[in-house]
């Protein structure tokens, strides 16, 4: 009984954190969204918007749930199974940003924003592949206090970072490495989290599993991603 009550605190609570932190983020976006509206030309909000689509599309349209899998998988806490997905993780993120850089000339005719801001933009993308295990790690042990108060810090110095590089210089390349400069803050703080280490592994077993579970977890983000950046995209 006291395994539950301790269990229903921890959901309760996780859940309050989750929640309020959630809220105070809408707000921050919302704030700098205005803010920005105000400091930068339309047409830059438009570049910024196809980049972020194009981005967004890659990420989700490879997404096979590597943190979804260390919280599912009852083995998602061993070391040779979260460095695994950190590994391919890291892959993932060179690949993607290969990718883009690939394809950011056919995007650059047909959207009209610089082919180096698309390839500019998709440096975040191998930059958050090494981020570390540990917010999955975290979210597995339901210690989400320190998991959305780190998230919350992130949104907190990237958006100020951004809003002083665009008041500096009201560009395109300010947000891109508003941008960037906050994926390297998530980066290094990740490692100086709880269970923040990670090396470089590749277990087969633990591969198979990992996209055996992330089948579905890809059809579920290729319908989200259709749903959410169609529109904007077309």
């Amino acid at each position: 009984m006291s395994t539950l009550a301790i269990s229903r605190g921890a959901i309760l609570s996780g859940s309050a954190w989750t929640i309020g932190t959630y809220v105070a983020t809408l707000v921050l976006r919302f704030g700098s969204n205005v803010l920005l509206s105000r400091l930068i030309a339309p047409e830059i909000f438009g570049m910024v918007v196809v980049i972020a689509a194009i981005r967004a599309g890659a990420d989700l349209l490879s997404d096979i749930g590597l943190g979804q899998n260390i919280v599912n998988n009852p083995r998602g806490d061993r070391p040779a199974f979260y460095n695994t997905v950190w590994t391919l993780q890291v892959l993932r993120g060179l690949v993607l940003f290969a990718l883009c850089c690939a394809f950011a000339g056919p995007f650059s005719r047909l959207y009209g924003v610089p082919e180096s801001a698309i390839q500019f933009g998709a440096i975040t993308l191998a930059v958050l592949g090494v981020t570390s295990t540990s917010p999955s790690l975290l979210q597995k042990k339901l210690r989400l206090p320190v998991l959305t108060l780190f998230d919350f810090a992130v949104d907190l110095i990237g958006i100020a970072a951004m809003l002083l590089l665009v008041l500096w210089s009201p560009t395109v390349w300010s947000i891109l490495l508003g941008n960037l400069i906050s994926a390297l803050v998530r980066v290094v703080g990740s490692f100086l989290l709880p269970e923040g280490g990670n090396r470089p592994t590749i277990n087969r077993h633990v591969v198979g599993e990992i996209f055996s579970f992330g089948k579905w977890i890809f059809l579920w983000s290729l319908l989200g991603f259709l749903s959410l950046n169609f529109d904007r995209l077309y």
